[in-house]
């Protein structure tokens, strides 16, 4: 017997009124997919159509006026499409997530948004990757600029700060957390793994290894915050992948600031970078590693001062390929039935003068931040 086709039911919490990204769709057994069908426009269930369904729930069936059609395309009677429809909307609404269930063969992929945290905008760049790769996929984003810097930081407040951030997404459905701080990951990445152990991450680390691999000087250099440079795990990427290479590293206070500020080309941040790269250039470097996720967005800036002879790295894009295949493989068969750009969730901890209107320049598409008081992440886990 083949299963339904084209189910969509997105979860929403009627407090926040957010989208909590829990999505289902049922496909043919084969994985064929009824584009005619699919790709119409969602039409809401009333509250009333399924006894019992949670008021703070909205149903979109992709194929509700179609079951006649499905009935006659995939063989099955009506009556029994209409229980395969129903019981598949009763399911994702019990927040029920079965990769494969039989003996009706029913296939369904739980389509939960990416969480993305960093201390401020940095890890817009590597929003902005995300956004490019996976543009189907929801995204909640979480700036926690009301604790910003974390460089300057002891390794244990850091720590505590990406476990209530993590767990404030988890609770918000998260599916994968990236870590887009190279401060948070250095700190605190390992202890996420044991604390959160059911869920994934994925992290930053200064990309020695590709910047190694393809220097023909032999001398690399990293310019990152103080915690990433004085870090174990950086001790550790450079001993694994610098074998035979000179790796230069710098700490670079106040570029955070002017990122966060949007200062990315003034004569301010110029100073700065003529400072902190100067003397990289006259060692003979011929790769910079941007060790911080702020830094991409003085890429104009570091490259007008570094010169075409010198390979500018940016970790973003391969960081979000390996967000890409984890989620694969949690949901082989989503990306396949995903149409339509995935929403755009923001949360600050601070509140600077024009956070949205900024964030949106650096990431070329509209964002709207909801300012958060940091007590909030204190809070109770969600029963």
């Amino acid at each position: 017997m083949k299963p339904l086709v084209g189910i969509t039911t997105h979860r929403r919490d009627s407090d926040e009124g957010q989208c909590r990204g829990t999505q289902v769709m049922n496909v043919a057994l084969g994985g064929t997919l009824y584009g005619d069908i699919a790709s119409q426009a969602p039409r809401p269930l009333k509250h009333d159509y399924f006894p019992g369904y949670p008021r703070n729930h909205v149903a979109h069936p992709v194929a509700v006026s179609e079951e006649t059609k499905l009935a006659r395309i995939l063989g099955m009677p009506i009556a029994e499409v209409n229980s395969l429809h129903h019981q598949a909307i009763k399911d994702a609404a019990a927040g029920v997530e079965v990769a494969a269930r039989a003996p009706d063969g029913i296939v369904e992929a739980i389509t939960r948004p990416i969480g993305i945290f960093d201390s401020g905008l940095g890890g817009l760049s590597v929003l902005r990757e995300v956004r490019r790769q996976l543009p189907h996929e929801h995204v909640l984003y979480f700036a926690d600029q009301g604790r910003l810097p974390y460089g300057p930081r002891p390794i244990e407040e850091v720590r505590q700060f990406a476990g209530q951030i993590t767990r404030f997404l988890l609770e918000r459905d998260a599916e994968v957390i990236v870590v887009a701080c190279n401060t948070a990951s250095a700190a605190a990445l390992a202890d996420l793994r044991k604390t959160f152990p059911h869920a994934p991450f994925v992290g930053m680390e200064p990309a020695v290894k590709p910047a190694a691999e393809q220097t023909q000087s032999r001398i690399v250099g990293v310019i990152a915050t103080e915690a990433t440079c004085q870090s174990e795990v950086f001790a550790s990427v450079v001993e694994r992948f610098a074998n035979g290479v000179t790796v230069l590293t710098r700490a670079c206070p106040g570029l955070v600031a002017q990122v966060e500020a949007g200062d990315f080309s003034t004569p301010a941040t110029r100073r700065l970078l003529h400072e902190y790269l100067d003397p990289m250039l006259a060692a003979g470097i011929d790769s910079l590693v941007l060790g911080c996720t702020h830094f991409p967005f003085l890429t104009p800036a570091i490259t007008e001062i570094v010169g075409p002879n010198v390979r500018v790295v940016d970790p973003a894009p391969a960081v979000t390929r390996q967000v890409g295949r984890v989620i694969n493989q949690r949901r082989p068969m989503a990306s396949a039935f995903t149409t339509g750009p995935g929403s755009l969730t923001a949360f600050t901890t601070g509140n600077p003068p024009a956070p949205s209107e900024l964030a949106s320049q650096m990431i070329g598409e509209p964002i709207r931040f909801r300012t958060l008081h940091v007590s909030i992440l204190a809070r109770p886990t969600r029963s």
